[in-house]
Parts: structure tokens; C-alpha cells; sequence
């Protein structure tokens, strides 16, 4: 609610949010912050949507994962798999366990293995991928899930979404898009210098 209303009072607007949304601006204003909020969570690789974990539940082969825009790898301990498309899996017998080889992506949360991993490769298989950050319900108090130091640079993506899907000014949206593209380019520089064995410091909210 208040980084809607920051945009907001940015391009010019009221702060009309409140705990509760209850008419077609608010709405409309929402909507623009969603767009924004999904645009920059993928826009690149960040630190925070980068993720190392096991599977949620198993079913024979296949295995429910926390929900990804990308998986990047999967191994079994230090021995990586190699990814095959569901045409090529389908022609593998998949009814007994066996060597794990490849892995297939059914959709963003499950994915399929062969041969049928035992009850040991199951304990061993990690999935690294990318994250599909989904944003809370909204109320007064939900927080956006990462920290000021992303929220500032998306404030002028959401400030330039304003201008051109509510005010039509094309004029702002230039001003505002320039100095989200600088702020960006500059973010992603200084996130990827961040090596993925230190601790993540980017954790946190805002509301």
C-alpha cells in the first residue's frame, strides 16, 4: 500500500490507497502494480529469486518442486543430470528404479526423473532454479518480499507504468523509464557480483 502510494504522489496523483480496495482506481492502480511487480522480478537471475533445494513430495517419478520461473540444473549429490523433452520421455520405461540420467519438466512445479530414483537418490536429489516470487494478497499491511534495495530501483518502473497506463503522459513514462533503465543496469551489476556460497543478504520487506 505505501510503495502504490509513494508511486502514485511521484507521478502527480493522490494516495489514494487504503487497507481495502473498493473502487475502479484502486483497482486499476493495483493492477499497474502487479504488471510492475512481475516485469521486475524477471527481469534477470536476482540473488534472491536464486534458489538450492530438494523436492516438496514425490510420486514414483516424479517430483513437486516450490514453483520456478527457470530450473537451472538438477543433480543427484554432485552428478548432474541431463534435461529431455516429455517426447523423448514417454518412450522410457519408467517401472523400475534404476541409474537416474535425465530429468523432464512436466510444467513450473513438477518434474519428471529416469529411471525411477530409489529412496536414496530421491534423499540426494537438489534442484537449483529461479524462483517464481509470488506477491501476497493485498492488504494494509502485506509486505513486498525483498528488500529497499530492489523495491527503490522498481519504484520508477511502477512510476513510468502510471504515466503511460493511467495519466497517459507519455512524457513522464520517457523520464521515468530512462532512470528505471540506469538504476536497473546498475542493480543487476552490483547483484551479480554477489557469489552464490556467501550468505544472502537480500531478505526482507516493505509495505
Amino acid at each position: 500500500m505505501d510503495f502504490i502510494n509513494g508511486c502514485l504522489l511521484a507521478v502527480g496523483e493522490r494516495d489514494y490507497m487504503v487497507g481495502t480496495i473498493v473502487n475502479s482506481p484502486q483497482r486499476r492502480a493495483y493492477k499497474i502494480f502487479k504488471d510492475t511487480f512481475t516485469s521486475f522480478t524477471h527481469e534477470c537471475v536476482w540473488s534472491f529469486l536464486n534458489k538450492v533445494g530438494g523436492a516438496t513430495s514425490w510420486s514414483a517419478n516424479v517430483a513437486t518442486v516450490p514453483q520456478y520461473q527457470q530450473m537451472i540444473s538438477v543433480v543427484v549429490g554432485e552428478r548432474k543430470l541431463t534435461p529431455i523433452f516429455n517426447t523423448e520421455l514417454v518412450t522410457l520405461e519408467q517401472g523400475d528404479e534404476g541409474y537416474v540420467q535425465y530429468f523432464c519438466l512436466q510444467n513450473n512445479t513438477t518434474v519428471s526423473f529416469y529411471a525411477k530414483p530409489s529412496t536414496a537418490d530421491k534423499a540426494q536429489i537438489r534442484f537449483q532454479y529461479v524462483e517464481e516470487l509470488l506477491l501476497p494478497s493485498y492488504t494494509a499491511n502485506a509486505l513486498i518480499p525483498f528488500t529497499d534495495d530492489f523495491v527503490n530501483v522498481m519504484e520508477n518502473l511502477m512510476q513510468a507504468k502510471l504515466c503511460l497506463q493511467m495519466l497517459d503522459d507519455q512524457g513522464g513514462y520517457q523520464a521515468f523509464i530512462r532512470e528505471y533503465g540506469i538504476r536497473l543496469a546498475k542493480a543487476i551489476q552490483k547483484d551479480q557480483r554477489i557469489t552464490r556460497n556467501r550468505p544472502n543478504m537480500f531478505r526482507g520487506g516493505r509495505r
